[in-house]
C-alpha cells in the first residue's frame, strides 16, 4: 500500500513528464505542485531523521538536492558554499578529516 502511495504521491520524472503531457482541462497543476512538494518535504524529513541519528553519510546523499534547491530558489550563497564543501571534502581535505 505505501509504495502505491508513493508512486502515486511523490513526485518522479515519469509522474511529471505524464502529468505535464496532458492537454488543456486534464492538466492538474495543483496535482503537479503537490507531488513536487511532497517530494521536498520527505528530502527535510529523510535529512532530519539522518542528522539525529548521527549518520553523516545520509547527511551528504542529500546535499546535492539541497544544492539545487537552493540555486532555483536565488539562495545562491547556500547553494555555493554548500558545493565547496562537498568539494572540500571530496578533494582537499585528509582521510582522517573525512
Amino acid at each position: 500500500m505505501s509504495e502505491s502511495i508513493v508512486e502515486k504521491y511523490i513526485a518522479t520524472i515519469l509522474i511529471l513528464s505524464d502529468a505535464r503531457d496532458k492537454v488543456g482541462k486534464e492538466q492538474d497543476k495543483i496535482f503537479e505542485n503537490q507531488v513536487l512538494c511532497n517530494r521536498d518535504e520527505l528530502l527535510y524529513v529523510k535529512l532530519s531523521h539522518a542528522m539525529n541519528a548521527g549518520d553523516i553519510g545520509q547527511v551528504e546523499a542529500t546535499f546535492i538536492p539541497w544544492i539545487y534547491m537552493f540555486k532555483v530558489t536565488g539562495k545562491h550563497k547556500y547553494g555555493s558554499q554548500m558545493l565547496q564543501f562537498v568539494l572540500k571534502m571530496q578533494k582537499v581535505f585528509s582521510e582522517n578529516l573525512q
